[in-house]
């Protein structure tokens, strides 16, 4: 079965998915309740959707409503799960990019997954890993650690599922589909904007101090590198002049350019850009950059975190609860 939920959309969602519902018998669209006092949409929503589907199913697959699918990729995910004896599958997908500006920030973002995650044949995760836009969990095991209502407020509710699952038990692993999922993430800069500078804030515990070493860290080994290059070859070249200092200062700033290419060309296989935009990773660091310090900004001037029309709040990460700890009433 395929549930949907609508959380309380304002424009024209609710009559496409009638006419959707319509045309696809399988299809249930049910609007979610209201939020209750500590919860984020995604987690209500997804509990919502756990208390309304079939008690006898063996599988629950949570996704995001941008997820593209191949007709092979639920039943290909679940027959991995089940022959490999797991409880818990989170799939990479392919994140694609229809601009430069997409083509950079997929590039950018997603960067380190291929250090997460294994090649599709599994295998567990080195740490808990979770990805929100496709999510497989046994039944059984979903209800008996508390899924989403155990962490209702928490904004990294996809890693937090992880984590719960493996503290209850569960075999956890990660893997990449990006052959038969995909998601166009961003629809522009308009789009991408609110979105990375609130995930930035999320991630940062909406903390000043992690905000800026994020975004010196970020500033120094991915930008810096190919303006310090750039620069000591200009500067010899208008003094029409070898100079040593500079040579060697641009020879090692290249290198380091160059080193630098190799994890975005390596993303390829979870990221839709076309190939020579990996050689412009200095410029979508500095895409982040920018995006980094305007996080900063609504941060000092004490702008809300705010999505959707809906207040939220930042948290750091913490261990939920293991078996031990008494169950949900």
């Amino acid at each position: 079965e395929i549930l949907l939920i609508d959380d309380h959309s304002s424009d024209a969602t609710p009559r496409i998915l009638e006419r959707l519902a319509r045309e696809f018998p399988r299809l249930r669209v049910l609007a979610a309740p209201d939020l209750p006092a500590g919860w984020t949409g995604k987690t209500n929503a997804s509990t919502f959707a756990f208390q309304q589907s079939n008690p006898k199913s063996r599988w629950l697959l949570f996704i995001d409503s941008r997820v593209m699918f191949h007709p092979n990729a639920v039943w290909s995910t679940i027959h991995h799960a089940e022959e490999n004896h797991l409880d818990f599958l989170s799939c990479i997908l392919r994140f694609e990019g229809k601009s430069l500006v997409e083509e950079l920030a997929t590039m950018i973002q997603n960067r380190s997954l291929l250090m997460n995650a294994r090649a599709f044949g599994g295998g567990p995760p080195a740490a808990a890993f979770g990805h929100g836009s496709f999510t497989l969990i046994r039944r059984d095991v979903y209800a008996a650690c508390g899924g989403h209502a155990r962490f209702p407020s928490h904004p990294l509710e996809d890693f937090m599922l992880a984590e719960t699952a493996r503290r209850w038990g569960a075999a956890t692993a990660v893997a990449i589909a990006s052959e038969i999922v995909a998601i166009r993430r961003y629809h522009g800069f308009t789009d991408l904007r609110p979105r990375v500078v609130r995930a930035f804030r999320n991630a940062s515990s909406d903390r000043v101090v992690n905000l800026i070493d994020r975004t010196s860290l970020e500033f120094c080994l991915n930008v810096l590198p190919f303006l310090v290059a750039a620069g000591s070859l200009l500067r010899m070249a208008a003094m029409g002049t070898f100079d040593p200092a500079l040579a060697v200062m641009s020879v090692l700033a290249l290198l380091a350019y160059l080193a630098g290419t190799f994890t975005p060309r390596a993303c390829r296989e979870i990221c839709g850009f076309r190939p020579w935009v990996a050689w412009l990773y200095p410029l979508g660091s500095a895409l982040w950059t920018f995006l980094l310090l305007l996080a900063i900004k609504d941060r000092l001037f004490g702008q809300a975190l705010v999505w959707r029309g809906r207040q939220i709040e930042a948290r750091q990460t913490s261990g939920p609860p293991g078996p031990s700890s008494d169950p949900l009433s």
